[in-house]
């Protein structure tokens, strides 16, 4: 089963996309804000991110390139 990150501030598209993927066989962790983000992928790797570019505390993009330490990540 692959584990896949859901960062969206919309719960509602969240709960729907998560309720799709997981009767495909997924395991979804999903998050609404930049700062629930960080700290999910401080804790584990997921095999795959799907990122709302609006967060309501700032950037998709600029939260990938924040100097947290994400060791464990591929790219």
């Amino acid at each position: 089963m692959s584990n896949l990150l859901l960062i969206d501030d919309d719960v509602e598209l969240c709960d729907l996309l998560a309720s799709w993927l997981t009767q495909e066989g997924f395991q979804i962790t999903a998050c609404h804000d930049g700062q629930s983000a960080r700290q999910a992928l401080t804790q584990s790797a997921p095999d795959a991110v799907v990122l709302d570019v609006m967060l309501p505390d700032g950037s998709g993009l600029e939260l990938l390139k924040q100097p947290v330490s994400y060791t464990h990540l591929r790219a």
